[in-house]
């Protein structure tokens, strides 16, 4: 045991990086990640071999309305709550719960209204889907903050169980209404019933210990001011679905949904570095982010990232007809182009984390203006065009345009 400590040390010292801390909380963020795309994996499967490509594909529609309108719930504030925690500020997660919760319920009145519009159409099921994704929003949108509040105090364990449960109990809920043959309307009362018990159960025992912990009078403006900064990129990365949808049809939605499931997870594994870099950046508000040694490490980040996407572009032909089937054979150059999307995914969650950190509201929402526009434009233009690829091409411009803006930020702090 001495000699593994002892070698910890010397890489941390070789290296200038607190080593122990990062393979300590990766191990914890990693379970969830392994977990979820394993999870992830299976409930894919099981919508391409148990149900209707229409059905697959409004179920993603409304996941993705669901999480487009979930921008007038505030979510900067879950951003601004691990920055105000990680300083000791733990009874901000009961005012994080209120705000998002409040400001939930617009959300949900604009998701009625799209259900209405539906329902005029003559699409009775996928109308009720809809206001069901709307009635849970405001509830599911103040309990997660749970894991907020746990990665604020770097209890990386914790948020790791909790993302665990979360999928856990999705994936059961949603295998069994497959297999039950339901429609689209259970589909979602499985899925967000079963996240929403979740973040209930752990919310209130981290609430019970808050009600007389330190406040954060400025967390709420602060969260409010990331959201507005993030608005745009935030819609966009959920807007993919939506102009599908609309412009192409359901199927499409479907290939799509198929086309996304292992970049979705690369982007996944790669988003851990900024949970992980936020609290640890934080922690010294005065010492300087872009150094040399900084560099080097992002330099060995790339090279990892890019060894990364090469190894799945080269396996999802194979993988992806084994699991889905033929139906789905267009999927599979979408998906290798997607993950080509991905190749500077961890350098930009260490970028995100440093700009969070230090409060650079301006170069966030410069960032995510940057992202939202070149994101939004692109899809508007794109989609109808080309459909699925049209997604595609907008995803790889997006990503890496952003990206250098952020890199840029980086460098003045």
């Amino acid at each position: 045991m001495r000699n593994k400590t002892g070698f910890l040390s010397a890489l941390s010292k070789r290296f200038q990086l607190d080593v122990r801390y990062f393979l300590k909380g990766g191990l914890w963020l990693s379970m969830p990640f392994l977990a979820n795309y394993l999870l992830g994996l299976l409930r894919s499967v099981a919508f391409a071999r148990l149900t209707q490509q229409i059905t697959y594909g409004q179920f993603g529609f409304i996941s993705s309305v669901a999480g487009t309108v979930g921008i007038l719930t505030l979510p900067g504030i879950s951003t601004a709550l691990v920055e105000t925690v990680a300083r000791g500020n733990f009874g901000s997660v009961l005012d994080a719960a209120s705000s998002r919760a409040r400001w939930g319920v617009l959300g949900s009145l604009v998701i009625a209204g799209i259900s209405l519009y539906y329902l005029y159409r003559g699409q009775s099921e996928l109308a009720a889907a809809l206001l069901v994704a709307g009635a849970f929003l405001p509830f599911t949108s103040a309990f997660q903050v749970v894991q907020a509040y746990y990665n604020g105090r770097k209890r990386f364990d914790m948020v790791s169980l909790i993302r665990l449960g979360v999928v856990t109990l999705s994936t059961a809920s949603l295998l069994l209404v497959l297999w039950l043959q339901k429609g689209v309307v259970w589909l979602i009362i499985a899925n967000s019933g079963a996240q929403l018990l979740l973040y209930l159960v752990y919310y209130q025992h981290v609430a019970r210990r808050a009600r007389k912990a330190p406040r954060d009078p400025e967390m709420v403006a602060y969260g409010r001011a990331l959201t507005w900064a993030q608005a745009i990129g935030l819609v966009a990365s959920y807007l993919d679905r939506v102009v599908l949808g609309f412009s192409a049809g359901f199927v499409d939605v479907a290939i799509y949904n198929i086309a996304s499931v292992l970049p979705r997870s690369a982007k996944g594994l790669m988003k851990m570095l900024t949970s992980l870099s936020m609290p640890k950046i934080a922690e010294h508000p005065d010492k300087r982010v872009y150094t040399r040694r900084t560099r080097i490490h992002l330099l060995f980040l790339l090279v990892l990232n890019l060894l990364v996407v090469f190894a799945a572009i080269v396996v999802i032909p194979v993988i992806l007809p084994l699991l889905y089937g033929d139906r789905y054979l267009a999927s599979v150059r979408y998906a290798q182009l997607l993950m080509l999307s991905l190749a500077v995914g961890w350098p930009s969650a260490f970028f995100a984390a440093a700009l969070q950190a230090r409060k650079q509201t301006q170069a966030i929402y410069r960032f995510n203006l940057i992202y939202g526009v070149l994101q939004v434009s692109t899809l508007i233009v794109f989609v109808p065009l080309w459909s699925v690829l049209g997604i595609v091409l907008s995803r790889i411009i997006t990503r890496w345009g952003a990206t250098l803006y952020q890199w840029y930020a980086v460098t003045k702090i």
